[in-house]
């Protein structure tokens, strides 16, 4: 379930750019030319049929759907057997017959947004597919893939990104390299990112720290992982291991509060990949206190009732829309409701707090 809650205010969650803890192995610029957009689907389609052909008689089929009207998916693979495409194995995890969804989207820019591919997201829980897999010439954001994952599991299939790098060795090795692209000069078995999401939680600043990492190599890979600080800071999860399987991805979110101002406002993490160590700082994470009354309207307090009500009996899309005059409490009524939103899982809750802009003929003004 999303939920979108906009009125006329300041935005208060800031989600922070991309910052690499290795090189960076998908922002080498890749001029597709003519195999952009389209041509780009139906390009991808050619050289996964090719590569599939001999699996044909074994009971894999494959199909490209129409240019458009194509219901979110590009490319439907259906297949009774377990196999391997992108260097990434497709087991049929006990059942007789697996489904596969694949979108294709090539771009100029350095990333795909998730709104470019969400919808793919949404079609793709009421399809009842076993994979859903992206694949691009550029890649997406550590907080883009986290969304990704967490709506695949909540419907019980499985999110797979096939970006910049790992698409230019599929190609590679089956002769089928288009446009102008050049490898990274240093290439890295694991692939490591973050980007930080600041807000608010309980009343206390606080930051979502999503931790992404993608395995290059064609060998599974495990790596363990410490964040540390001092009494500043109180970390959700701060010590764990990530097993990752052959060209696979994963991302972890941490939520980290910060408790005092007395100390250093560094997160160090250190991770280890096959007994090589590395200590990475998170420095400059600049978040204040806003302190707090209790809440104690009652027409605000009615309100938040109401909100939940429809938030945790409705399973469609919701959209609420707060307006009135600055000082009125329609913050504070949105941070009471996330507070008691962000604990539960099922929940995807977005807080847009800004003015809103229309160009609907019958939408005049909104406050």
């Amino acid at each position: 379930m999303k939920l979108i809650i906009q009125f006329k205010e300041r935005m208060i969650i800031l989600l922070g750019t991309i910052q690499y803890i290795t090189e960076n192995m998908n922002g080498q610029p890749w001029q597709l030319g003519i195999y952009s957009g389209l041509k780009f689907e139906k390009y991808i389609f050619d050289i996964i049929r090719h590569v599939l052909n001999p699996l044909f008689p074994h009971g894999i089929s494959i199909y490209e759907t129409p240019n458009t009207r194509d219901d979110g998916k590009d490319i439907v693979i259906e297949s009774m057997i377990s196999f391997q495409l992108f260097g990434v194995d497709f087991p049929l995890k006990g059942k007789k017959k697996i489904k596969i969804h694949i979108e294709c989207k090539s771009s100029n820019e350095k990333k795909i947004d998730l709104d470019k591919f969400s919808k793919n997201l949404i079609i793709a829980n009421h399809d009842e597919i076993d994979y859903l897999v992206l694949v691009t010439n550029t890649t997406i954001s550590p907080f883009s893939y986290y969304q990704a994952s967490e709506c695949s599991k909540d419907y019980n299939y499985e999110f797979i990104l096939i970006d910049q790098y790992l698409l230019y060795l599929f190609l590679k090795n089956n002769n089928a390299l288009i446009g102008k692209y050049l490898p990274p000069d240093t290439i890295n078995e694991l692939s490591v990112s973050y980007q930080i999401c600041k807000g608010r939680l309980n009343g206390k600043p606080c930051f979502d720290l999503y931790l992404f990492m993608h395995n290059n190599s064609n060998k599974p890979s495990l790596c363990s992982f410490k964040l540390k600080s001092d009494r500043n800071w109180h970390l959700s999860n701060s010590e764990f291991e990530i097993f990752l399987h052959t060209h696979r991805a994963q991302c972890k979110k941490i939520i980290v509060e910060k408790e005092y101002f007395d100390g250093i406002d560094d997160i160090i993490i250190e991770f280890n990949l096959n007994k090589v160590r590395k200590i990475i700082e998170i420095s400059g994470v600049s978040l204040n206190y806003r302190f707090e009354a209790p809440l104690f309207g009652e027409n605000h307090k009615k309100i938040i009732t109401e909100i939940d009500q429809e938030i945790y009996n409705n399973t469609k899309f919701k959209l609420f829309h707060l307006h009135g005059n600055a000082g009125i409490g329609k913050t504070r009524i949105i941070d009471e409701i996330y507070k008691k939103a962000i604990f539960c899982c099922h929940i995807n809750l977005y807080r847009w707090i800004g003015c809103v802009i229309t160009q609907h003929a019958n939408i005049k003004n909104t406050r």
